[in-house]
């Protein structure tokens, strides 16, 4: 879970070539995996954020990044560079 600004949020398709059908099949496979179990991936992702960011000490804690440092730093990120 990496934050990262909405207007740089990429919304292009990717272009495939035909030389690389294993690639493609790879990540069409993995956008339907995505898509198919979204709710899922959500509510994990959350109940991480909270436990990392909400509790004092926790296993997660000690291997997670910093989310609210990394928060504070795409809030600051300057996306006209």
């Amino acid at each position: 879970m990496i934050p990262i600004p909405n207007n740089i949020i990429v919304t292009s398709l990717l272009k495939y070539n035909e030389s690389d059908k294993k690639y493609k099949d790879l990540i069409s496979a993995e956008y339907r995996y995505i898509n198919s179990n979204k709710k899922e991936i959500y509510k994990r992702a959350n109940k991480i954020y909270i436990a990392v960011t909400k509790h004092k000490k926790n296993f997660l804690k000690t291997i997670a990044c910093d989310f609210k440092l990394l928060e504070e730093k795409c809030l600051g990120y300057n996306t006209e560079k």
